[in-house]
C-alpha cells in the first residue's frame, strides 16, 4: 500500500508514542489535531486532510475519515492496535 501523508503521520505518531503508558486513541487524536494546527499556523495548510469535530475529550477527526484510514492500515499490517487495561 502506498501511504499518503495522513497515513504516514499516523504511523509516525503511533511509533513515537507506543511506549508511553498513557498512549491511546485520545492522545493520538490530540497529537494529530495539534500537529495540523501548528503546521497550518506556520505554513497555511494542515498536514492531514481531516475535518475535526468537537468531542467531550477534545477534538477528533471525523470518524468516517479516521476509521477508513485506520482500518486500511490495520488490514495492510502496517498498524496493530493493542487493547490494554489501564487503571
Amino acid at each position: 500500500m502506498m501511504a499518503g501523508k495522513t497515513e504516514e503521520l499516523i504511523l509516525y505518531v503511533s511509533t513515537k508514542l507506543q511506549n508511553d503508558p498513557h498512549y491511546g486513541a485520545i492522545k493520538l487524536n490530540k497529537a494529530l489535531y495539534y500537529i495540523d494546527n501548528i503546521h497550518f499556523a506556520k505554513y497555511g495548510t494542515p498536514v492531514t486532510d481531516f475535518k475535526y469535530i468537537k468531542q467531550e475529550m477534545g477534538p477528533t477527526p471525523k470518524p468516517a475519515e479516521f476509521f477508513t484510514i485506520i482500518n486500511s492500515l490495520k488490514e495492510s499490517g502496517e498498524l496493530e492496535i493493542a487493547k490494554e487495561e489501564n487503571f
